[in-house]
């Protein structure tokens, strides 16, 4: 690799006879004397028996000269690569030059210059340039001069090994020089040449690193056209060791456009080609209802950018191409098809890159992959009642089927272990049969057929196969007839329970209230036994419903931990009917009901607060609590402990606090002039030991009190961008007076949100919309009349597109007399110019959904004025996130890139009601997803979402959708 630097390296060389010694300033240099003094140190070559003005003019045309010492005795001029401590030294004149432009000026210019960030790499460089004096010493009596002859020789000779410790050690002496720093560049790249790819000695990486500080180190020195030219070409050339294909094609192309070079332009070509912008692979996601074929690039593309120019399908013109980060896809083909693809050179990258040539794909898109499957992971089948078990299909004609039923006494140990609601393996599924229950049939089951790779709906007779089906849980295996699957594969798997008892549980302090009603009539069960089971599998408690289905069990019961931990309610009738509920998983959340009230307290509940919320030292802090019971009555005579933490933790006082009567209680806390300034904490404790009953903050701070009220008053309704707003203000003196002629400035903030109000739940906008927070001065928008009134008008600037919903912050700011200003604001929503979409997740815990099961989402449409409209041909897209990581070293250091791709697993269209949601849906593995919906037609949106499913170890599945077309047939199974 990089032969050709060898090359260029000899042209160089042949260009460069000297390294330093012709000055390509534009002005003169200054030259500042100073007599009588020596600038000790620096010295890089002496010239003997000359004058004054010699020296002066010998360092002022050599531009790696930066200071000179000549001493009149002995008439030597000594040359210096800086300027040491002056000190006192009789007969001797010292001279500093100063150039135009500066070195520090120049290396300003060339840092702008380089095409990509390189802040590690020159501090890197400028590390190796300060380190050589102590790595690289060069040997007593060893001249600058003599150095870089036989740094020259020893290259000229083959021996770029010789040269670079010959350089090396010249650079120690003066490392002023662009051409020397070249030099050094040019031989460790050819040495890098010589040794990369042998089996022994290859230290070609490391020598990358080297040659990478010294080109940069001569391009931040380097002047001309040329020589930036060389030193660039040098860069790339070292940064290939490093694999840093974007930096190395940025600085090639950056180096040609300062000095052609045939030979540099036909490497470009070689390294783009293998390295640059290009098509990595292509994917087909076969497995989807609607496939699509996916060019995956090296690159990130243009976010939002139509790339449908660049991609042309054969005889195809009715498909879609979409742009998704690194890949592009196409949209609308079918099964069993092939496609002849072509990617048009030109097709540009997000940082600019564009695609060399044109890219021809033959691609064949094959039949979805037999599969079976159920819809949901869970299922209550009504006891005495017929029916079937639904069982989803693709592609297949039959399959195995086993049935196990799990023991009464071993659910709790099946929940406990993670076996319930899970998918099954052979292996689990035998473990079943072994342990925790027994098979109860296994057999086959023909499928019903419909158009190839078009998802088919049997329905499984369970009762009728099985008979008389005592009540309890049960699970159902299936898989494809004569597929050779590994014993630790999963199956399809459902659970499902034969009871006709519905079971519902409420928590409090109070402990917990079980309710039984029948399904079938919904009617109240009494005379059930209830049963509350630990983790280990003990009753901790058990109980008989009354009249009303209702057993309760006692707050202690619930408050175990580990294995007394609550884990199952289980119900069962004298009839034989059993049910059970795991308590484990997430209660239903009704906080978004608008019914989440405060937390329930305790047997005791304090209530306690101090008289304003910010003090200053010296001042006094009054603290008032008062204690009640659950039913809210006094608790007379409690003493309460009283803890006073500093903002830095460390409790500052304690204090019992008695009953000032009716539950009351009272505390004066002085703050001291030395008090420290931050957030204070107040717990109140009635047992030292156990939690705090109550905890309130203030602030500690040096302020000066405001002597103005400000009071702002405006419509609560949405503000319109471009049209006019007033926002009514009323401002007076605290001391009652009221505040004439001031003036009231005003900004307004414009930020972007995901959720609205009236939504709760739902997020709305796409995760990749760009928009960012904005803050617009607004100036002086109302002045107070002589009642201290005034109606600010305000004009919302216009607002840039989005899909999120827009909040706009009024800043005001009242500018007193003595010129303090009392800023107030209020925040109101901004009119959207389109329908806006909202996305709410149906389930509570994204990663507590077991393999396979159904992920679903409501979608609703809401008008830009808040109501929830009926909106036709939403059509929503739910992809697989797969993200791999591409490793790359810097320096002495591995670090990471990832690169994210999206496999489509389902898509369809929906429609949503007038004043609702609604509900969409597919099965995911594990992993990352990303939902995204849109709607058609003019003012079209979109929104998206991403969640992480089943943080779980276990092997990927094929993954399926879940659609309401298809279609359906009963069973007829054989027993094997």
């Amino acid at each position: 690799m990089l032969q050709w630097v060898r090359s260029i390296s000899w042209v160089y060389f042949l260009v460069v006879l000297g390294f330093g010694l012709s000055n390509v300033h534009a002005a003169e240099p200054q030259i500042s004397l100073q007599e009588n003094t020596d600038l000790p140190g620096f010295d890089y070559a002496i010239i003997k028996n000359t004058d004054q003005n010699s020296c002066s003019a010998a360092c002022a045309s050599d531009n790696i000269c930066d200071a000179f010492t000549y001493n009149q005795r002995s008439k030597w001029c000594f040359l210096k690569a800086g300027a040491g401590q002056a000190t006192q030294f009789d007969g001797a004149i010292s001279g500093t030059i100063a150039r135009d432009p500066s070195a520090q000026a120049v290396d300003a210019l060339r840092r702008a210059e380089l095409p990509f960030p390189a802040a590690n790499l020159i501090d890197a460089a400028k590390r190796l340039a300060r380190e050589l004096p102590q790595t690289d010493a060069p040997p007593p009596k060893t001249s600058y001069a003599d150095l870089v002859v036989s740094g020259n020789q020893s290259f000229g000779a083959g021996n770029p090994a010789g040269a670079i410790i010959a350089y090396r050690q010249a650079l120690a002496i003066n490392a002023n020089g662009f051409a020397l720093w070249q030099a050094l560049a040019d031989a460790t790249l050819a040495r890098a040449a010589a040794v990369s790819g042998k089996s022994s000695g290859d230290n070609s990486y490391d020598l990358g690193l080297t040659a990478t500080s010294a080109a940069l180190n001569a391009f931040l020195r380097s002047q001309t056209h040329k020589d930036r030219a060389n030193a660039l070409a040098s860069l790339a050339a070292a940064m290939e060791y490093r694999q840093n294909w974007r930096e190395v094609i940025a600085t090639y192309r950056l180096s040609l456009s300062l000095a052609q070079s045939q030979k540099i332009a036909a490497h470009l070509e070689d390294v783009v080609a293998l390295h640059g912008f290009r098509v990595v692979d292509h994917v087909v996601d076969a497995e989807s209802a609607a496939p699509r074929i996916c060019a995956v690039f090296s690159e990130p593309l243009a976010l939002g950018a139509d790339l449908s120019a660049f991609v042309v399908v054969a005889d195809t013109p009715q498909v879609a191409v979409e742009t998704e980060q690194s890949q592009v896809c196409v949209d609308g083909v079918s099964h069993g098809s092939r496609y002849e693809i072509r990617l048009r050179a030109g097709l540009p990258s997000a940082d600019g890159e564009t695609l060399a040539k044109d890219v021809d794909l033959d691609v064949y898109v094959p039949d979805r992959t037999p599969f079976v499957g159920f819809a949901n992971n869970a299922y209550v089948m009504p006891a005495g009642l017929g029916g079937g078990l639904p069982i989803t299909s693709v592609n297949a004609q039959t399959a195995e089927i086993m049935i196990y039923r799990i023991g009464d006494r071993a659910i709790a140990t099946a929940v406990r272990d993670g076996i319930f609601q899970g998918n099954l393996t052979q292996y689990s599924a035998e473990d079943i049969a072994d342990r925790v229950g027994q098979q109860v049939w296994n057999g086959e089951i023909d499928l019903a057929q419909g158009a190839a790779n078009v998802m088919t709906t049997t329905a499984i007779p369970v009762a009728r196969t099985l008979g008389d089906m005592t009540a309890g849980a049960y699970v159902i295996t299936a898989r494809v007839k004569g597929t050779d699957t590994e014993y630790w594969t999963e199956m399809a798997t459902q659970w499902f329970i034969v009871t006709d008892l519905g079971l519902t549980t409420f928590a409090g302090d109070d402990g917990v209230t079980a309710f039984v009603r029948g399904l079938g009539d919904a009617a109240p069960v009494a005379g059930a036994t209830v049963r509350l089971v630990a983790v280990n599998n003990d009753i901790l408690g058990q109980a008989k419903t009354d009249a009303d289905g209702r057993a309760s069990f006692a707050p202690g019961l619930s408050r175990g931990q580990g294995g007394r931990a609550p884990q199952l309610l289980t119900a069962e009738t004298a009839d034989g009917d059993y049910a059970f509920l795991d308590l484990s998983k997430p209660a239903f959340d009704l906080t978004d009901r608008g019914v989440e009230g405060r937390p329930a307290p305790g047997p005791l509940d304090l209530f306690a607060t101090t008289e304003r919320g910010v003090y200053r030292p010296g001042e006094t802090v009054f603290l008032t609590a008062l204690l009640r019971d659950a039913q809210a009555n006094a608790v007379p005579d409690l003493p309460l402990t009283l803890s006073v933490e500093r903002p830095d933790g460390v409790v500052a006082q304690k204090q019992v606090l008695k009953d000032q009567g009716a539950g009351g209680y009272f505390a004066a806390l002085p703050m001291v002039e030395e008090a420290m300034r931050g957030s204070w904490t107040i717990r109140l404790y009635a047992d030292p030991k156990a939690d705090a009953l109550a905890t309130t903050a203030f602030l500690v701070e040096d302020f000066e009190p405001e002597r103005l009220a400000f009071e702002l008053n405006a419509p609560d309704a949405p503000l319109k961008a471009g049209a006019v707003s007033t926002v009514n203000l009323n401002a007076k003196y605290l001391y009652g007076a009221t505040a004439p002629d001031l003036d009231v400035e005003a900004d307004v903030i414009i930020s972007p949100r995901t959720t609205l109000k009236d939504y709760p739940g739902y997020t709305f906008g796409r995760l990749d919309d760009t928009i960012e927070t904005s803050r617009e001065p607004l100036g002086v928008v109302a002045t107070t009349d002589a009642s201290g009134d005034a109606v600010a008008e305000l004009t919302i600037p216009e607002l840039q597109a989005t899909t999120r919903p827009l909040a706009a912050q009024l800043l005001f700011r009242l500018v007193d007399t003595n010129g303090r200003t009392i800023e107030r604001s209020l925040s109101r929503p901004l009119l959207a110019d389109g329908n806006r979409l909202g996305i709410k997740p149906v389930f509570a815990d994204p990663t507590g959904l077991a393999e396979g099961s159904e992920a679903q989402f409501q979608v609703v449409v809401v008008a830009p004025d808040g109501a929830a409209i009926a909106a036709t041909g939403l059509k929503w897209t739910l992809s697989r996130v797969d993200t791999n990581y591409q490793w790359y070293r810097d320096g002495s250091t591995w670090k990471w890139e990832a690169i994210s791709t999206t496999n489509k697993v389902a898509s369809g269209s929906a429609d949503t009601p007038d004043g609702g949601p609604v509900t969409i849906g597919a099965n995911v593995d594990w992993g990352r997803y990303q939902i995204e919906v849109e709607t058609t037609g003019e003012g079209a949106t979109s929104s998206s979402l991403r969640i992480l499913c089943g943080l779980l170890l276990c092997r990927r599945r094929q993954r399926y959708a879940r659609y309401p077309s298809g279609c359906s047939g009963q069973a007829r199974l054989s027993r094997r």
